[in-house]
């Protein structure tokens, strides 16, 4: 049996060892509560900056989205705005054919032969359709009439180089007044244009 001396130094040694492996283990146990509480900091902050990112990706997705719906929207209004222009061309072409077969027709085809020779010259070949060969005649021009394959009220006159063409056909012009008036009808049809 070891000496009461050795005894209570071993005693001293063991108190002294369980004192320190008390204080190693509460600050084992505070370190730990520490970096726990860190970590459940920066997850928070994780979470919260995935929450923001998830967050903007919505709103850009959201935007794109309105953004789609509304060129889709305004695709529709613009095609069906479309048909109605053509609708309304197609009415002026029909009168057109109308007109062709009317009495006006005998004063129009000489007017426009007279317009399309003043664009020329003096002198020139005046090219129509073969059934407008008489009216065109009646202009009283100093041009060559000649007549061709082609619809009623076609009048294209040349100077005699070949270096000046008018093309001054009903059609023609139809052509011309669809691109040139086309804001114009549309106004008409649909009212002010959208800003």
């Amino acid at each position: 049996m070891p000496e009461p001396e050795v005894q209570a130094l071993l005693e001293e040694i063991r108190s002294q060892s369980e004192l320190e492996r008390q204080r190693i283990l509460e600050e084992g146990r505070s370190r730990v509560s520490e970096i726990r509480t860190r970590s459940d900091e920066q997850v928070r902050r994780l979470e919260a900056e995935a929450e923001r990112q998830l967050q903007r990706r919505l709103s850009i997705d959201e935007d794109r989205l309105r953004g789609e719906a509304r060129l889709e929207s305004r695709t529709r209004v613009l095609a069906a705005r479309r048909q109605w222009l053509d609708r309304a061309f197609q009415e002026a072409r029909n009168q057109l054919e109308k007109r062709c077969s009317s009495a006006e027709y005998g004063k129009l085809l000489p007017r426009l032969a007279r317009e399309a020779a003043a664009a020329v010259g003096d002198r020139g070949v005046l090219r129509v359709a073969q059934g407008d060969l008489e009216l065109a005649r009646k202009a009283g021009l100093d041009f060559e009439v000649r007549g061709e394959e082609g619809r009623k009220g076609t009048v294209i006159a040349m100077s005699p180089d070949g270096l000046r063409l008018a093309d001054n056909g009903i059609w023609t012009r139809l052509e011309q007044a669809e691109r040139t008036r086309e804001q114009e009808v549309a106004r008409l049809l649909f009212g002010r244009p959208e800003p």
